[in-house]
């Protein structure tokens, strides 16, 4: 399927896999591969398995606060984004846009607003604009929520009219606005709050599949197969490239595929990332060949990194496709990698996602070790 060209305030690559972002010149930097990408501090709230209770140190008992799926960002480690960033103004600046987008309200004075706006100077934040770019980026590649209420990551000068740079004051960005669904933040608000309960409706129907005792690979492939299960593919229909598409509508593009199976696995505590590239396994290209567009995940199994392609195995990149095979399933790099390129669009040269992954496991994850029997 050829490639339809759009301007918004972005690119939007609509291919034979789905609804790919980018944003143009802005490089994202190289993080030097490690074994783990975990970062330690930022957000401290639990991740989507509810409250909890532990033991404190004199002896009593203290119970962690629920999560609030409407607002609350989760623990730093399911950041993939975030852990590329090197400096406390960076992380700072990260940690702001992901609590004030999410927290984010409406009132008669901001109502018709376009924008969100998030002010670092008067949190004593040093960011410059490009390192605002790339971090915006980093929380829309991270955040799932947010992309059924964010619409670019470009950040803009005012609340309303022309989309001006933000006013910067020795090199450093004032105050930044971000242009939300809708352009309006009433209308955004409503999008919102009609969809995030549907959305978690689903979630926590999977979620409740899910046992203690389960070992990761276990949570996993419980994961996968019950959202797989109640989903086809389709590229056409209002979030079908965010997670509105997998929970809400159950149709998406492999955009939705892979932000939905990446929002449960942070939901249920285990690392991920989602990632954009172009895979060669079917389709045909807009040049000719059969390279395309496409996203999928790569997620953390008793700390190795295994690659999973949740539209490949719904049954590809075919409309109404749907059910569950293992086509793509928790495999090594080496396998994988055959037909799937991270990091780079189908024209094999402008980046997308990050710049780096983590190498995975030597060998795919034994497919009889995630089966759960009792």
């Amino acid at each position: 399927m050829k490639h339809i060209l759009f301007i918004i305030p972005f690119v939007l690559l609509l291919t034979a896999c789905g609804d790919l972002k980018t944003e143009g010149s802005i490089s994202i930097p190289k993080k030097p591969e490690t074994g783990d990408s975990t970062n330690s501090g930022g957000t401290t709230n639990p991740d989507g398995s509810g409250g909890s209770t532990t033991e404190s140190g004199d002896g009593g008992t203290t119970t962690e606060p629920t999560f609030d799926y409407t607002k609350d960002p989760f623990k730093a480690n399911l950041y993939y984004g975030r852990s590329f960033l090197t400096t406390d103004d960076e992380r700072n600046a990260y940690d702001l846009i992901m609590k004030t987008l999410l927290e984010f309200e409406v009132n008669e004075s901001n109502k018709n607003n376009a924008r969100i706006g998030v002010n670092f100077i008067e949190n004593n934040i040093n960011i410059t604009y490009n390192q605002l770019l790339n971090i915006m980026k980093y929380v829309l590649y991270d955040e799932h929520r947010l992309t059924y209420l964010i619409t670019s990551t470009v950040p803009r000068g005012t609340a309303t009219g022309a989309p001006n740079r933000p006013q910067e004051s020795n090199g450093f960005v004032v105050e930044a606005y971000f242009d939300v669904m809708g352009n309006m933040l009433s209308t955004a608000r409503q999008i919102y709050d009609t969809n995030t309960p549907k959305i978690e409706d689903g979630v926590v129907k999977i979620l409740s599949k899910l046992s203690n005792d389960m070992t990761e690979a276990q949570k996993f492939r419980v994961l996968h197969d019950a959202f797989l299960n109640n989903i086809r593919y389709s590229q056409n229909g209002f979030g079908v490239n965010n997670i509105i598409g997998g929970f809400v509508n159950y149709a998406a593009l492999c955009e939705g595929y892979a932000r939905s199976l990446a929002y449960l696995c942070q939901r249920a505590g285990l690392e991920v990332i989602y990632i954009e590239g172009y895979a060669t396994y079917s389709g045909t290209g807009s040049d000719g060949s059969d390279a395309f567009d496409h996203a999928w995940i790569k997620v953390k199994i008793d700390g190795q990194w295994y690659n999973v392609d949740p539209t490949n195995n719904s049954g590809g990149a075919l409309v109404g496709a749907s059910g569950v095979t293992y086509t793509n399933f928790l495999m090594s790099d080496d396998e994988f990698n055959i037909d799937h390129t991270a990091g780079l669009l189908s024209d094999k040269k402008t980046p997308t996602s990050f710049g780096s992954f983590p190498s995975s496991a030597e060998h795919s994850y034994p497919f009889d070790m995630t089966e759960y029997n009792k």
